[in-house]
């Protein structure tokens, strides 16, 4: 019963929402792949709003719900009935009665299992596709049979191209790649080496030389974050938007919660909290920034699951444990396949006293053991995993002003917080 409601309320909103678009007919860009969706997404709303009214999806707004929603700006009514029912009655208005909409429509699109995308894609009509990136070990690889399906599932929103002027956009990974030489689309994007910013001895953020221009992005750490200025760059081009108008948008966007964002910690840390997701690939990435920071403190990791791996899961946590054992000065790790990742620093050589390991409900806990030890000039990588870990509530535990958590960190919602 539960099943076939929720397939109702999904079939209802996405009627409402292809009626929407067919009065309205804003230009579109659809994004997906398995890494830096969302970054993405919002460096490609804040370029083009140099030149256009944009609507994004919310947060991470990218589900068979949430897009829908996205579309006619109406937020999750979880599992209430009644609030379902007003959030329908509210998206039929949308549809048939609003007289204005933005100019462009910026869309995250996730797949959970196969067919995700290919439902998105029959109805979806984009002037722009744009696939980020998918690792060898993507996250959610456990509801597909190898990454290349993966692959496969993430390319089947090629199909959601506008037939005339219709234009895709890859990242320069080995699969992604594979995808742009195969359908012939105009544009990729790569972008020089990146360097930290500091001030103070202290990480501040990115410097990026990208198609020749200087981007600086304060807040945020990790050469992988110059996808997302890339990325924006390249369809702020498509779209005629004056370049340097949407450098000053991008490096002026708000920072997004918990993707390798820079908070400060007690007794002047730093913590780069990265506590929204994890995937293999991005916690690679995540260490080796880690790594290459200049810390006049301890370099600090406290890492949680990363989940949805199946068969790949014991592999990937320990070959991030041999990664982590080179790079930080302690190690944190909370849930049982963080365990893992821990035994396997120990045996690279990481000094088993500098290892902590706590249970997958003791985020907290963790959180004030290590807070209590903060000095100058640590850093603290936080990566982890949703689910049950939730390593943002270590991160308040860890943060200078915790009074700001419900503006800085993720899943700060009420619905999160009452959830055990």
């Amino acid at each position: 019963m539960k099943e076939t409601f929720k397939n109702i309320i999904i079939h209802i909103l996405t009627w409402e929402a292809q009626m929407l678009l067919k009065r309205h007919k804003p230009k579109i860009v659809a994004i997906t792949g398995s890494l830096g969706k969302t970054g993405t997404k919002d460096a490609v709303a804040a370029a083009l709003s140099a030149k256009y009214s944009v609507r994004k999806s919310p947060k991470s707004f990218n589900s068979e719900f949430g897009l829908p929603l996205s579309v006619l700006g109406l937020q999750n009514a979880w599992s209430n009935p009644l609030k379902w029912l007003v959030v329908i009655v509210r998206g039929f208005c949308i549809a048939f009665f609003t007289k204005t909409y933005e100019e462009v429509l910026v869309l995250e699109i996730g797949a959970d299992k196969p067919g995700d995308i290919k439902k998105v894609a029959q109805w979806l009509q984009a002037d722009i596709v744009l696939i980020t990136a998918v690792p060898e070990t993507p996250v959610h690889v456990e509801f597909y049979p190898t990454a290349k399906d993966v692959l496969k599932e993430k390319a089947q929103l090629i199909n959601a191209l506008k037939k005339t002027r219709g234009v895709l956009i890859t990242g320069t990974d080995e699969f992604v790649s594979t995808l742009y030489n195969e359908y012939g689309k105009t544009l990729r994007v790569d972008y020089d080496t990146a360097e930290i910013v500091y001030r103070d001895s202290l990480p501040i953020g990115m410097r990026f030389i990208i198609d020749g221009e200087v981007v600086n992005i304060i807040g945020v750490l990790g050469e992988h974050q110059g996808f997302a200025p890339a990325f924006a760059i390249s369809v702020a081009k498509e779209f005629g938007v004056n370049i340097d108008d949407a450098i000053i948008a991008i490096e002026s966007m708000s920072k997004t919660q918990g993707r390798m964002r820079l908070l400060d910690g007690k007794n002047g840390s730093v913590i780069i909290d990265d506590s929204y997701n994890s995937s293999p690939e991005a916690l690679r990435a995540a260490l080796v920034t880690l790594g290459r920071i200049e810390a006049s403190g301890k370099k600090i990791a406290l890492l949680g699951d990363m989940r949805e791996l199946g068969k790949y899961s014991d592999a990937e946590h320990r070959r991030a444990g041999m990664q982590a054992a080179h790079i930080v000065d302690e190690l944190y790790t909370v849930g049982p396949q963080a365990r893992i990742l821990a035994e396997s620093a120990i045996e690279e050589g990481l000094q088993e006293s500098n290892v902590h390991i706590f249970d997958t409900d003791k985020a907290t806990e963790a959180g004030k053991e290590l807070a209590g030890k903060l000095k100058q000039g640590d850093i603290i990588l936080v990566k982890s995993s949703q689910g049950k870990l939730r390593l943002e509530k270590a991160v308040k535990e860890m943060m200078r002003d915790s009074s700001r958590a419900n503006k800085l960190l993720v899943r700060q919602e009420k619905e999160w917080l009452t959830r055990r």
